[in-house]
């Protein structure tokens, strides 16, 4: 199946209901939209061009997180639960990033779509406890031998000398169907999915579903004495 098209109009909607499905979830109102100085002309962009967007609280201050490996700040949200061993206002907190390339005068194709989680406190400087990250590079964006989607961490390890990096773990199922631009002997290619037959509306369910499991899962799991 080749690659869908998606107009301008139908990305605005995805991003409408998205982020107020995200709502549900999150501390803030909150929107989708690139950096403030693109908003106004994402659309006309240059072909083959990429736009990102990203996930911005409505509310009155902005706080950023700074991803691992390296120092580019990120737009995050607060999420609405937390835990009662959280006791210094202690937070987790919800990166978005979408990744669409301009095809044509109204047609763009996903090339990404990303969530990275952290953990900590409100603050006037970024924040830098990264707990994992969810991805979703489709075709042909990402390595041909990892799983797509993943979920990926990047932790040190104990020994404080070791540190996990680079190791997709696969979300999609273990009996994708084959295809065709992965390796073609490696074992990935159990699992790779793509959103394929309907770009915006797969990727609304998985955006939604993701961020309401690895909210659930940090809020009942990641207890503060453990950091």
């Amino acid at each position: 199946m080749g690659v869908i098209m998606v107009t301008r109009g139908a990305i605005g909607n995805l991003h409408n209901r998205t982020a107020q499905s995200f709502v549900e979830l999150l501390e803030d109102e909150c929107e989708i939209e690139p950096p403030v100085e693109f908003r106004a002309n994402w659309h006309r962009r240059g072909l083959e061009e990429r736009i990102t967007f990203f996930l911005w609280s409505k509310g009155d201050y902005q706080q950023f997180a700074v991803r691992a490996g390296g120092p580019t700040k990120c737009p995050v949200v607060p999420g609405k639960a937390i835990n009662l061993a959280w006791d210094n206002g202690e937070r987790a907190w919800v990166a978005w990033r979408e990744m669409w390339k301009r095809q044509s005068h109204d047609a763009f194709t996903l090339e990404e779509a990303a969530f990275t989680f952290f953990w900590g406190r409100p603050s006037v400087e970024p924040i830098g406890h990264q707990l994992f990250r969810a991805e979703w590079p489709q075709k042909p964006a990402g390595g041909k031998t990892s799983a797509q989607p993943h979920w990926q961490v990047d932790w040190p390890l104990t020994d404080l000398e070791h540190y996990v990096a680079g190791i997709h773990f696969g979300m999609g199922g273990w009996e994708c169907e084959h295809s065709a631009d992965a390796e073609e002997n490696h074992l990935s290619k159990h699992w790779r999915r793509f959103a394929q037959e309907d770009t915006v509306a797969i990727l609304e369910k998985w955006a939604v579903r993701t961020l309401e499991y690895s909210l659930d899962q940090i809020v009942n799991f990641y207890q503060k004495d453990l950091v």
